[in-house]
């Protein structure tokens, strides 16, 4: 019992320490997969989100827009955070960075949208 315990509070200080919210589906093109979603801190003690986007499709993208709503300790929508990324060839990947706003401990990826 001691074990399972351990496993869910090691569960809620993930959760805790700026992990994605998992809220409500995003609007995602079906050709488009972002994964590897988590957050870092800058040395300068800003908080980032860090991920890749993969085009799955065998047509590039002109442009990749990337946008994410960003989220206190107490759930309070704090601001947005985007990228964009231009000439996504097919069958790529890109690595991204996000500067989240001030105050934001957690994000919710809430749309991406391209065009070929």
């Amino acid at each position: 019992m001691k074990a399972l315990g351990g496993i869910v509070l090691l569960g809620m200080i993930f959760l805790l320490a700026g992990c994605p919210r998992g809220d409500a589906n995003p609007d995602v093109p079906s050709d488009v997969k972002v994964e590897n979603l988590r957050t870092s801190r800058k040395a300068d003690g800003r908080s980032i989100i860090i991920g890749v986007v993969q085009n799955t499709s065998g047509r590039p993208y002109s442009m990749i827009h990337i946008e994410f709503n960003c989220y206190d300790d107490q759930d309070k929508l704090v601001g947005d955070a985007d990228a964009y990324e231009s000439n996504l060839g097919a069958h790529e990947d890109w690595n991204f960075t996000v500067a989240m706003p001030e105050g934001a401990t957690q994000f919710k990826l809430s749309r991406v949208n391209g065009s070929h």
